[in-house]
């Protein structure tokens, strides 16, 4: 149209010998028509590919790679105004119109997969288990579960990732030939995307995110985009480059750390800066045990932290994606493996932040049963004081862990060895009278501790006395048998066997008194022994065993009856 304008002005200038007033106003707009003529409209993109010849390139050659038909080859010279019976240069630049290029459907891959992830064919229109490798193609649909996730490549290179609870449907996959230039356009029924596109080549690439809500326009850049409550609500956080976002007939630019919102209907919302990343600088490394606690400061501006587990950095596959209220994560249900953990802030708006890395390895060693105890035993009263607590042990190279207190629930210690290298403990003071309490762990090379093994419970008593055994005395027809005398309250126990290992014991008595009137047993050789017993029921040594040789008491008197009876009988 402004060629048209121009040629007409030209026109009458040149019937014109004699320049009046009027001619030059034509003069001064042919001249504003003409340098607008080679100004480029802004915000218009030619709809143009442009190709630099390379050495051995030929007009031909290159239709045939890159022209839908061999048809257009006459309007392609021309378009580019080259003779062909002269030979091209290396280095011309040839303007492809987009619309004369090869238009060819083009795969997506899958590269990852996590949990539960489905696809719905265009083709049959059947629903089954998505596979890894598996090829995705225009109008198939993914669905990922509770715990599902799926990364996909496309032909260009960008790669994304479809999050759990996501639908996402794939309405044009394609790429104009071997141009490099590719269209993709996604629809998010519901979910979450996190994106990392490719910087796009030339006019015709393009790539967008379609919500019911929103459109987001990439044009090569790191981005995540949610679609939640149904579409009601479409959020849109660009981590790297220039998103546009489109809605209810407004586009706005969102740039890099920026986020916006966009409600149905309504336009997007004012970019917002996103929450910065949290600092994970303090975490540890490395994971000992089952469960463990990772806990970070809490980031200014956060109700909440989304936390992301991967095996590795590029988060293609995730193992773990949450939402937690407080800033730590819970360590329990990973393997032992190396892992790489992903954080960032949830702000007011439900835009999520920058994202904060964290590498650890889980190495925990296999833990042992808990020690049997040996002693003290349940339900013991121990003389010896202080006593020697012993368990059983696993095998070499292990700690263990002691605790001993006269609470049954061990809210108070008395003593709390983490670090005990031997499967013996003995307290350096004496015990007080009383009921104890204990119990002890075995921790492997890492010093993850088993669990405590059962509790035992035993009793102090005071320390009974050693008693002193006087030899016994044969009076009459009894025995008395007296010991030394002990401490105030003591009671004693005083025993008489037929055997030095008092297996066959005919006598025993506790009595309050150090001596005692025995019935004379028969004639023999019998062993004698006496301990102290505490007021608290505690029970002392027994003395050096004694023996007492019982002579026939009634022999002479039997003898003279028999002699008696005898002289009668003569």
């Amino acid at each position: 149209m402004l060629l048209f304008i121009q040629n007409i002005i030209h026109k009458k200038i040149h019937r014109t010998r004699v320049l009046k007033c009027h001619d030059f106003k034509k003069i001064v707009v042919f001249f504003i028509i003409t340098f607008l003529l080679h100004v480029p409209q802004s915000g218009a993109e030619p709809q143009e590919w442009i190709y630099t010849t390379r050495p051995g390139d030929t007009l031909w050659n290159l239709s045939q790679t890159y022209l839908k038909s061999m048809a257009f080859l006459d309007d392609f010279q021309k378009h580019n105004q080259i003779d062909i019976a002269k030979k091209m240069r290396p280095g011309t630049r040839l303007r492809f119109p987009i619309d004369w290029l090869k238009i060819e459907p083009v795969p997506v891959r899958v590269i990852a997969l996590s949990g539960v992830v489905s696809v719905k064919s265009a083709t049959n229109n059947e629903t089954t288990a998505l596979k890894l490798h598996a090829l995705l193609h225009i109008k198939d649909e993914v669905l990922t579960g509770s715990d599902g996730s799926v990364g996909l490549r496309f032909a260009d290179g960008s790669q994304l990732i479809v999050l759990s609870d996501s639908h996402l449907i794939f309405d044009v996959v394609k790429a104009y030939g071997e141009t490099g230039m590719v269209d993709t356009r996604l629809r998010l029924q519901k979910g979450r995307l996190d994106t990392q596109v490719k910087p796009q080549k030339g006019a015709g690439s393009r790539f967008e995110i379609h919500t019911p809500g929103a459109i987001s326009a990439v044009r090569g850049t790191e981005l995540r985009v949610v679609s939640e409550n149904n579409g009601q609500v479409t959020r849109t956080e660009v981590l790297s480059g220039l998103v546009k976002v489109g809605a209810a007939g407004e586009t706005l630019d969102v740039p890099e750390g920026f986020g916006t919102v966009v409600p149905l209907g309504k336009a997007p919302s004012p970019p917002k800066k996103l929450l910065p990343s949290p600092d994970l600088s303090g975490l540890t490394k490395e994971i000992v045990k089952r469960p463990d606690l990772l806990k970070w400061p809490v980031l200014e501006g956060a109700l909440a932290y989304r936390i992301q587990i991967a095996p590795d950095a590029d988060f293609m596959s995730l193992l773990i994606d949450q939402v937690a209220s407080e800033p730590q994560f819970k360590v329990e249900h990973l393997e032992n493996g190396q892992f790489t953990m992903r954080v960032r802030g949830i702000d007011s708006l439900g835009l999520e932040g920058a994202n904060a890395l964290h590498d650890f390895v889980v190495a925990v060693l296999p833990v042992p049963s808990p020690p049997d105890p040996l002693s003290p035993l349940p339900n013991v009263q121990m003389s010896d004081n202080p006593p020697t607590f012993q368990w059983n042990s696993p095998g070499s190279d292990h700690r263990f862990h002691f605790q001993l207190s006269q609470m049954d629930d061990f809210s108070e210690l008395i003593a709390d060895e983490r670090l005990l290298s031997k499967s013996t403990f003995t307290l350096a003071k004496p015990m007080k009278t009383g009921q104890y309490y204990w119990r002890v762990a075995v921790g492997n090379q890492k010093g993850v501790y088993s669990p405590f093994s059962e509790v035992i419970s035993f009793r102090i008593g005071s320390h009974p006395s050693l008693l002193t055994l006087n030899p016994a005395k044969v009076q009459g027809d009894h025995l008395l048998v007296q010991w030394g005398r002990g401490k105030k309250d003591e009671d004693y126990q005083f025993e008489l066997a037929k055997d030095e290992g008092f297996k066959e014991v005919i006598f025993n008595l506790r009595t309050s008194d150090y001596e005692h009137r025995i019935v004379r047993p028969d004639r023999g050789v019998y062993y004698m022994r006496v301990r102290a017993i505490s007021a608290d029921g505690t029970v002392g040594e027994f003395s050096e065993v004694r023996s007492v040789d019982v002579p026939c008491g009634r022999c002479w008197a039997l003898i003279l009856f028999a002699l008696t009876g005898l002289l009668a009988l003569l």
